[in-house]
């Protein structure tokens, strides 16, 4: 006869053998009929992942999830930007990680993985959702489902603490900016996002521009980075955190996320930390890149972008680029240095899209400045 398991056990010996560790959860908490437990794979890119956790999760378990418990399946560390679910497991395979963060374009992933995982979860569970079902509320812009569904629009903030190391970048006493050296960065082909291979030595002569103008470059390394910290030692400060609200935490601390093709400064917008976003213009204009940072920004602190093209950088011929950079950083950081970030602690809030309709009357409020590049 079978041994009878408790819904905790099964819950614990599923997750092993989708290949998960449960990162957050409660057993006491769970429900005693199984029917209720609803499973949540997402593994969209980091705008997904911000939209996810600002604006979307929170009204999506409170109505189309209610009284159901939700298990959210995604990248290690993440667990903090979603308090709203029941518990949250992230994949356990570091090679997936990467396969899987490099492969997502907004609420899709190309990867094989998510189809094995979603029939892997389907064998266990009831229902199955993928970051695909958000779609329906957000598609290059929130939709009329979005508005007629959840009638208002909430913004959620996680705490964002001291980074760890804040004492000792402070001690150096020099201006800091965040870097994110991937391997792949972000091309638009026709209408939507493909990875383009970047070389290491864009990020070493980058950084090393950063060093040579007295700055000081805060590296974030993960599954999807070069590993630079053998070209620059103890010149550099790492940020390897896995827990993801310490790297928010880092971004503020640095006060300038520099975003070359990465999408990292989606994140920024959590961390409530000013950003440069080296971006395609297409990209920007069509993905309505303008309303998640009118929404996530209200006008509290200052972001800046330049327009260009990736495919200089895979090219190779990315000095240009270094330049331009460096340069517009200089000059951002050193415009910014005394303004005031804002609060830092969790937060719930309503926002009016009258801050986005107001943005959309005046064109986009892109001016443009005639230099080698386009610069707003």
């Amino acid at each position: 006869m079978k041994e009878f398991q408790s819904i905790p056990d099964l819950i614990a010996r599923y997750a092993q053998e989708c290949g998960f560790e449960r990162e957050r959860f409660v057993d006491v908490k769970l429900p005693s009929d199984f029917d209720k437990v609803v499973v949540i794979l997402f593994f969209g890119d980091f705008k997904a992942l911000a939209l996810a956790s600002m604006f979307l999760l929170k009204p999506f378990c409170e109505n189309v999830l209610k009284d159901r418990y939700v298990i959210f399946c995604s990248y290690p560390g993440m667990g903090g930007l979603f308090p709203w679910v029941d518990e949250y497991w992230h994949i356990a395979d570091e090679l997936s990680v990467s396969d899987l963060l490099t492969k997502s374009s907004g609420f899709v992933n190309n990867t094989s993985k998510v189809e094995l995982l979603e029939k892997q979860f389907r064998r266990r569970f009831f229902t199955v959702l993928t970051n695909e079902n958000f779609s329906l509320y957000y598609d290059k812009g929130f939709t009329t489902t979005f508005f007629d569904n959840f009638k208002k629009i909430d913004r959620y903030f996680p705490s964002v603490v001291n980074w760890r190391g804040e004492t000792d970048m402070a001690m150096r006493g020099k201006d800091s900016v965040f870097l994110f050296p991937v391997t792949e960065g972000k091309c638009w082909d026709r209408g939507k996002e493909v990875s383009l291979k970047f070389p290491k030595e864009f990020w070493i002569k980058l950084t090393e521009r950063f060093l040579d103008k007295n700055f000081l470059p805060i590296i974030y390394q993960n599954q999807i980075t070069f590993d630079i910290s053998s070209n620059f030692g103890e010149r550099c400060f790492y940020c390897t955190d896995r827990n993801f609200l310490s790297v928010l935490s880092a971004m503020r601390a640095t006060g300038c996320v520099l975003d070359v093709f990465s999408g990292i400064s989606r994140m920024a917008l959590i961390a409530r930390c000013p950003f440069i976003f080296m971006d395609e213009r297409q990209r920007y204009v069509q993905s309505k890149e303008f309303e998640i940072n009118d929404l996530s920004i209200a006008g509290e602190y200052p972001y800046r972008y330049i327009f260009s093209f990736p495919t200089v950088i895979s090219s190779g011929n990315y000095f240009e680029i270094i330049d331009q950079l460096v340069n517009v950083s200089v000059d951002f950081i050193s415009a910014n240095k005394k303004i005031d970030l804002p609060f830092g602690g969790e937060s719930c809030k309503q926002i009016s899209y009258d801050i986005v309709r107001e943005h959309k009357a005046r064109k986009l409020g892109i001016h443009f400045i005639k230099i080698e590049r386009l610069v707003i």
